[in-house]
């Protein structure tokens, strides 16, 4: 039973679209050296990675760990970043947590990422083959301990709320680089937004 002092959050993600922001991919790419290039991203297929913890912050619970729900039993949940849905109606629920209302902050955790291509990419002196999974590297600051923090401002309501979590599509492929090894880099970028349950 949720405490008196507490309310449910629940958690969905889908795609943002594949707008692009030039200055969120320069401001990300800002530390990308001269030996690190871009793919083409038109050849990008898929974009994978295990969702492995979200944790929700409010004034009064501090971080607080989500309820993963794991889609068709997978724990972590594995999802394609390319193949999210765009509509709210469709959106892929994530989990729930009880907090206390307030202003609030998300922050997401992935491990295994990996990309696919839809044709052979050259990009210098390394090529990639269509169809095979590529292990990536996430640039995020500090990321292995304080995970990914999606952007913009939630409030969680006294009667409850939807947090809808937006993956930035357009941007995060923006900043995907090979390096001068031959590691293949990117940053991905979330969103947060907020609607009440007005009590229900």
């Amino acid at each position: 039973t949720t405490s008196p002092n507490l309310v449910t959050v629940d958690l969905k993600l889908v795609s943002g679209g594949m707008g692009v922001s030039g200055q969120v991919v320069d401001a990300l790419r800002a530390d990308v050296t001269l030996a690190e290039a871009k793919i083409d991203l038109s050849v990008v297929a898929t974009f994978t990675v295990d969702l492995t913890a979200v944790h929700l912050h409010t004034p009064g619970s501090g971080w607080a760990v989500v309820d993963l729900t794991p889609a068709q039993g997978d724990d972590p949940i594995t999802l394609d970043l390319l193949a999210l849905p765009t509509e709210s109606s469709d959106a892929i629920a994530l989990g729930s947590v009880d907090v206390t209302p307030g202003e609030c902050r998300v922050r997401l955790f992935f491990d295994s990422p990996s990309i696919s291509f839809e044709s052979n990419v050259r990009v210098g002196r390394f090529e990639f083959i269509a169809g095979q999974d590529y292990g990536m590297e996430l640039k995020v600051p500090s990321g292995d301990q304080t995970g990914i923090k999606a952007e913009g401002a939630c409030d969680v309501d006294t009667g409850g709320s939807d947090l809808t979590l937006l993956f930035s599509t357009g941007t995060t492929l923006g900043t995907i680089a090979v390096t001068g090894s031959g590691k293949i880099i990117a940053t991905p970028v979330m969103h947060v937004s907020t609607s009440s349950d007005g009590g229900a």
